[in-house]
């Protein structure tokens, strides 16, 4: 899928939905007898190239180095503290 498109970690889940269903991967989960819809954690799917030269760069991603954490917000009045 990553081959096809590196974006597909990202965005809204109807605008990859096409993507997401036809694979085999897709096919795979929808088999499993858990009864939810399966998702991916960005920070444990992506890899970290992935997340340096895209993410980072968005307005809406925000960073603390004395928790080296993300924090991801469209919304600036949810920033924490020391987060830039």
């Amino acid at each position: 899928m990553l081959r096809d498109n590196p974006d597909i970690y990202i965005g809204k889940y109807f605008d990859k939905l096409e993507d997401l269903t036809s694979s085999k991967l897709y096919t795979l989960l929808n088999l499993m007898p858990k009864p939810v819809v399966h998702h991916v954690h960005t920070t444990a799917a992506v890899p970290i190239s992935y997340l340096i030269k895209t993410i980072t760069y968005f307005d809406f991603v925000y960073y603390s180095m004395k928790e080296a954490k993300y924090q991801v917000t469209k919304d600036p009045s949810k920033v924490h503290p020391g987060f830039i």
